[in-house]
């Protein structure tokens, strides 16, 4: 089973409204996506509550081709034990799938080929769409421009660019969007603006051009996750991390033009937790910034070239320094914690 599935579905009745059949409209009217996510977000520590299971009439039957299966399609049963009971059936032949549970969606190589059968699920609440891994290219997001009520998207290690980008703002619903190891290099960025309910980014490993983080600017101050890991970030980019004030992870490893001299643009940052500097030029001269961050928990670093003059005896404070290297991924407080 999925285990995004399980942390990532939303068991609201949402107003990316589906109606009772197959047709699906988003209620901007009314604000789009606004109440279920405000119920998320007052929900989000908080087990979800059990609708009441679903009977044989709320079925539909969808037709795919016979043969390997085109996606493996995940459901939440809808009972008292809902965080354990899942649906789950594979995309081949004849099948049946609930019409009014929130689906994800998880292609296989052989959807490539069967791209047209993939939108016979528009119709229906599909909220998690991935396509990780797979040979999935610019032309293949074109058959999911009628998912408007996505929240999750993956396209990790595929083959799309900046070409799908404006595509993918127009998911005004979208939530949690993953580009990493893509040929995504920042030029559309902008077209991601739209979306006012994004808050994870993951472009790790993408080689973004210098200025393009700049793009994002609009919605930095919405981000809650971002992951910027070796993306060959530059310090033009660096300089418009002070718009994201409610980030509460950050992970810039394997950039090495991160130095002591950018932390002081994450000053902001009061909701920060979590900080991964793993493989950057930052050094332990900046941990006395660090520390002053209220929420900072935890700095990520890779001990033997973080720590310029040996590692420190003193092991009693707030923040720690975890070292990436370490097989006991064992930590040191290195800050007593601030009055």
């Amino acid at each position: 089973m999925s285990k995004i599935f399980s942390e990532r579905v939303i068991r609201t009745s949402t107003n990316c409204i589906f109606n009772d059949i197959f047709k699906a409209t988003i209620v901007l009217a009314l604000g789009g996506c606004l109440s279920s996510f405000a119920v998320l977000a007052k929900n989000a520590d908080q087990p979800a509550k059990a609708s009441k299971a679903v009977s044989k009439n709320d079925y539909c039957e969808l037709s795919f081709p016979s043969g390997p299966p085109v996606a493996e399609i995940l459901w939440n049963m809808g009972r008292e034990d809902a965080g354990k009971v899942k649906g789950r059936v594979l995309a081949t032949g004849k099948i049946k799938v609930p019409k009014s549970l929130n689906l994800e969606v998880i292609l296989t190589i052989e959807a490539l080929e069967q791209m047209r059968s993939i939108e016979q699920l528009a119709a229906l609440p599909v909220i998690n769409m991935i396509a990780s891994k797979l040979d999935f290219t610019d032309a293949h997001m074109q058959h999911l421009k009628n998912f408007k009520g996505l929240t999750y998207l993956n396209l990790d290690g595929t083959l799309v660019s900046d070409k799908c980008l404006p595509q993918v703002g127009n998911f005004a619903c979208l939530m949690s969007l993953r580009l990493s190891g893509t040929d995504v290099v920042g030029t559309n960025l902008d077209a991601l603006n739209k979306l006012r309910y994004l808050s994870v980014l993951n472009l790790h490993g993408t080689n973004l051009k210098p200025g393009s983080l700049a793009k994002l600017k609009p919605i930095l101050g919405q981000m809650r996750e971002l992951d910027l890991s070796a993306v060959n970030l530059s310090k033009v980019d660096v300089a418009v991390l002070p718009a994201a004030k409610e980030l509460k992870s950050l992970d810039v490893r394997g950039n090495k033009a991160f130095d002591d001299s950018c932390i002081a643009y994450l000053a902001n940052m009061k909701s920060l937790k979590s900080l991964n500097i793993t493989d950057t030029a930052v050094t332990e001269k900046s941990l006395e910034q660090l520390s002053k961050l209220p929420r900072l928990k935890s700095v990520i670093v890779r001990a033997r070239t973080f720590w310029k003059s040996g590692l420190p005896k003193e092991t009693e404070g707030r923040l720690r320094v975890v070292d990436s290297a370490s097989k006991s991924n064992a930590t040191l407080d290195v800050f007593k914690p601030l009055h």
